[in-house]
C-alpha cells in the first residue's frame, strides 16, 4: 500500500508538469484572454493568423509582434488613430487583404483573422513567434516553423 502511495505522490507532479509543457499558450490577465487558434503560410508570402478571444471581456488589440528567435522583426502598434510599423517590410492586412486601418475589436467567443505580408519573403525552416497583445494586458503568443 505504502508503495502504491509512494508511486502516486511522483506520478502527480510529473503529470501537471507535462500538462502544462503541451497546453496552448494563452496569458490570463483579469477577465481577459486569448489564443492564436491557427496560423496559415499561404504561398504568396502571407501569414494568416485567427485570433480567438477566449475571456470574458471584449478585446482591443494594441500591439502584433512577428520574432525571429530573439529578434523582433516587426511590431505594428495601434496609435490610436491608425496601425504604425516599425519596418517597410511587413504589412498588416484585414481578412480581404486591403491594409488594416482600423483597430481590432475581439468580442466574447468571437475570432478575428489577419494578414502579414513578408514583403521580402520568410526564411523556411526558421522559427517565427507571434505575439498579440491587447490594451487590458492579455497576450496571445505562438511560434510556428516557416515552410
Amino acid at each position: 500500500v505504502l508503495a502504491i502511495i509512494i508511486a502516486i505522490a511522483i506520478a502527480v507532479p510529473i503529470y501537471l508538469w507535462v500538462a502544462t509543457l503541451t497546453a496552448p499558450k494563452e496569458t490570463k490577465v483579469g477577465k481577459g484572454n486569448m489564443v492564436i487558434e491557427d496560423i496559415s503560410w499561404g504561398y504568396d508570402n502571407n501569414v494568416t493568423l485567427v485570433i480567438k478571444n477566449t475571456g470574458a471581456i471584449s478585446l482591443l488589440i494594441t500591439d502584433i509582434y512577428v520574432k525571429q528567435g530573439a529578434v523582433t522583426l516587426v511590431h505594428f502598434t495601434w496609435d490610436g488613430s491608425s496601425w504604425t510599423s516599425s519596418s517597410t517590410d511587413y504589412t498588416l492586412r484585414n481578412s480581404s487583404g486591403n491594409q488594416l486601418t482600423t483597430q481590432l475589436t475581439i468580442g466574447v467567443g468571437e475570432s478575428v483573422t489577419i494578414i502579414i505580408s513578408f514583403n521580402n519573403g520568410w526564411d523556411s525552416g526558421y522559427a517565427y513567434t507571434f505575439k498579440i497583445v491587447s490594451s487590458s494586458g492579455a497576450v496571445a503568443e505562438r511560434t510556428e516553423i516557416a515552410p
